[in-house]
């Protein structure tokens, strides 16, 4: 993951503990970037103007030589599981 990155599930219900703001910059990115666009591409016609996904995902990012982490774990309320 790029240092910074928050990990997101893909199939979570309700809203993540560290969810942006709309007026937030959000860099969106999956595997390999289409995925992340039609995030993006979603988030904006949601009135996040500045939303926008990495192209070529994660694996253009390493073939780029970028940095990267290890994913911070995530804590889960499951009592606000549903």
């Amino acid at each position: 993951m790029p240092p910074g990155g928050v990990p997101v599930g893909d199939g979570g219900q309700g809203r993540h503990p560290q969810a942006p703001q709309l007026d937030d910059q959000v860099i969106l990115l999956c595997q390999h970037g289409y995925q992340s666009s039609l995030a993006a591409a979603t988030l904006q016609q949601l009135g996040s103007a500045h939303a926008t996904d990495v192209d070529g995902g994660f694996q253009g990012w390493c073939e780029a030589a970028l940095p990267t982490q290890p994913p911070a774990a995530v804590a889960v309320d499951d009592s606000q599981r549903h």
